[in-house]
């Protein structure tokens, strides 16, 4: 297996430009109770980002 050669690579780099606002509050949005559960499980509070909303 390890003698087989990489499929589905593509050596080109495409350019993206930045997120849109909506984009990144609806991700915030449905990430934040998996972020908020990691955060207690782990007893860390550097996975709690600044959501700038409330829950």
């Amino acid at each position: 297996m390890c003698s087989l050669s990489p499929r589905n690579v593509n050596g080109a780099i495409h350019e993206v430009g930045p997120m849109r606002n909506s984009t990144r509050k609806l991700l915030r949005q449905f990430y934040h109770p998996y972020v908020k559960e990691l955060s207690l499980l782990l007893n860390d509070t550097k996975f709690m980002w600044d959501y700038g909303y409330e829950e």
